[in-house]
């Protein structure tokens, strides 16, 4: 019976093309493994991250990718590092579905690397089937080599830091489904260096903050200037 009811449900989100909320609050600590988190060249390619159980922000588990650029070109959009996605079935499907109705508003991650020279972080939010359109956010905050270093954005169609891409779309098509989460690093000063580097995630996260805290999280992006990008 329950299967059953399970299949139903299914076929009816199917039919009326209505997204379940995603599971809220939720954070993917990778205390047992990479949970399906790629860091392939395309949307489409799944190459599992690599793991390390101990040594994340807070001690536990955290991801990883290695990248040389001695080839590599500057230009277009920056670097896909790690990609949590729903044709992966990264973290088990958690993070997918409508963040709106969720009432999710605080989405944050931790990140590091080992290059000689701060990077640029940014994140791409697409929906569940398609790599388009696309919700894309550069963070304000330089991400220094060594140091495990928190990124955090407020979800709201009110944050002037988001930028649509990949065609025709808007805030609501694409956290009203949402499907995939890429994250990444403007990677231009690391360009024609032969040189293994070492990009590291842990706990990906996202919130429904207290009411409170809703006002503090409006002032902070409000405060902050806007970036743009192609």
């Amino acid at each position: 019976m329950q299967v059953k009811n399970v299949l139903i449900g299914t076929l009816a989100l199917s039919i009326t093309g209505v997204a379940a909320a995603a599971t809220t609050p939720f954070t993917e600590s990778f205390g047992g493994g990479n949970a399906n988190w790629g860091g392939g060249a395309d949307w489409q390619t799944f190459a599992p991250l690599d793991w390390t159980a101990t040594g994340g922000h807070d001690g536990g588990g955290f991801v990883s990718t290695t990248n040389n650029f001695a080839d590599f070109t500057p230009g277009g959009f920056p670097l896909t590092l790690f990609r949590g996605q729903d044709n992966f079935g990264s973290s088990g499907g958690n993070f997918e579905g409508d963040w709106l109705s969720g009432g999710i508003v605080d989405f944050r991650f931790w990140v590091r690397h080992d290059a000689d020279v701060a990077l640029d972080y940014f994140v791409r939010f697409t929906p569940v089937g398609a790599n388009a359109p696309s919700m894309n956010l550069f963070f304000d905050q330089p991400v220094q080599g060594g140091e495990w270093t928190e990124l955090s954005l407020v979800v709201s169609p009110d944050n002037d830091d988001f930028v649509v891409g990949g065609g025709p779309g808007t805030f609501g098509s694409v956290f009203g489904n949402l499907g995939k989460i890429q994250i990444g690093a403007d990677v231009s000063d690391l360009a024609g260096i032969d040189q293994e580097f070492t990009f590291d995630l842990s706990e990906v996260s996202i919130n429904i903050p207290a009411p409170g805290a809703l006002a503090v999280f409006g002032l902070a992006f409000a405060a902050r200037g806007r970036r743009r990008t192609n």
